[in-house]
């Protein structure tokens, strides 16, 4: 029986959800981690940046729809979901020809990239939790091998060909999907707020991700923006937590179901992996990467983030799934408080600012989502 019409208990489903995101992001920190052992903290900061700049078109591209599409799918209404699959592909491939222009190499990441993530968020929608885990997991296995084969013949652009190369596993898959012969997009005009706001929901998780190197650079230089990278590479790792909670629960909620106890349990975890990192942070980093022991103390400011990181995946997932026309005002939030105190911050306190303005803009964008749902609920 296919996997996307099997029956399986919540936290069996979710344990399927979470795995895929543990060992995603586990082998994707691990490539940055083994590259940061590689690189000085100057090269490790211009792969940094130019890996963003191929993150930054790619979230622009899909405007958010990957996050429609998840909803759509999960409630089975496959002409609209096609539709906004047909929309993301038109506008995947106008960003990479643009991108083109400025880097063949960074326009090929940012093509097979957003395969990629559309073809996970469709396979949530639908539920089909084993192929999401098992696409990821092969992702992210050559997502090591590839990048550090062919950084031994050509170092950084041999990096950026193994990503895309990485990356490439399901643009079959995606293509393949998409029902070329119903290329009417009037489905969409329909919902165009709510697309306008999933941008929004999409930009606060991925592209201040992308924007903070871009900002960095100019202010502090590429050895600040490595280190930088360093600490946030880690975040990224714990990460994984937030990330499955608001795949799983996405597809959870747009189906009809409500989930409470397990996101109390999660933020609670949460707070634990914080207090073990406190402790084994400095330890850590001394002995395995001892070129990055000067952001030792904002490396510890900055898991904090990983809380409210927590909280607001719950917030975004149900407020996505009641479709939302306010929720991409989150975006506005968190990129403006983060750039500007990314900007304020880096200058006065150096990487200890850095941290700190991701933690605050952090913080800020949880209330204001905190905000929407409670403003939403009182309806």
């Amino acid at each position: 029986m296919d996997d996307n019409i099997k029956k399986g208990t919540l936290l069996g489903n979710f344990s399927k959800v979470l795995t895929g995101r543990v060992v995603a992001t586990g082998l994707g920190s691990l490539f940055y981690m083994v590259f940061a052992a590689i690189l000085q903290p100057d090269a490790y900061g211009e792969l940094a940046y130019l890996i963003a700049i191929a993150a930054a078109f790619g979230a622009v591209s899909r405007f958010g729809l990957n996050l429609s599409v998840e909803v759509h799918q999960a409630k089975k209404n496959s002409e609209l979901t096609n539709q906004l699959n047909i929309l993301v592909f038109i506008l995947i491939l106008g960003g990479s020809i643009v991108l083109l222009f400025i880097n063949p190499l960074l326009s090929l990441l940012a093509f097979v990239q957003s395969f990629f993530v559309m073809e996970q968020f469709n396979l949530l929608g639908q539920k089909r939790y084993k192929k999401f885990r098992n696409l990821a997991i092969i992702r992210s296995i050559f997502l090591i091998i590839i990048p550090l084969v062919l950084f031994q013949f050509w170092e950084i652009p041999g990096i950026i060909l193994g990503m895309s190369i990485a990356n490439s596993v399901s643009v079959y898959f995606f293509v393949r999907r998409l029902r070329m012969d119903a290329l009417s997009l009037n489905r969409i005009r329909d919902r165009y707020k709510v697309i306008l706001h999933n941008f929004g929901a999409s930009a606060s998780n991925s592209l201040d991700r992308s924007l903070d190197k871009l900002v960095i650079v100019p202010v502090l230089g590429f050895t600040s923006v490595g280190i930088y990278q360093f600490n946030f590479q880690i975040l990224a790792g714990l990460e994984v937590l937030p990330i499955a909670i608001h795949s799983f629960f996405l597809a959870e909620e747009s189906g009809g179901k409500r989930i409470v106890k397990l996101g109390y349990f999660l933020v609670l975890a949460a707070i634990l992996i914080v207090v073990i990192v406190f402790f084994v942070a400095e330890p850590l980093v001394h002995w395995i990467f001892p070129h990055y022991s000067e952001g030792i103390s904002s490396l510890k400011v900055m898991s904090i983030a990983l809380i409210p990181l927590s909280i607001s995946a719950i917030i975004n997932a149900k407020l996505q799934a009641k479709e939302s026309t306010q929720i991409g005002y989150a975006a506005i939030v968190r990129i403006t408080s983060l750039l500007l105190l990314l900007v304020i911050l880096g200058n006065s306190l150096g990487l200890l600012g850095l941290s700190l303005a991701v933690l605050f803009s952090i913080i800020i964008n949880t209330g204001f989502l905190a905000f929407l749902f409670f403003k939403s609920s009182s309806h």
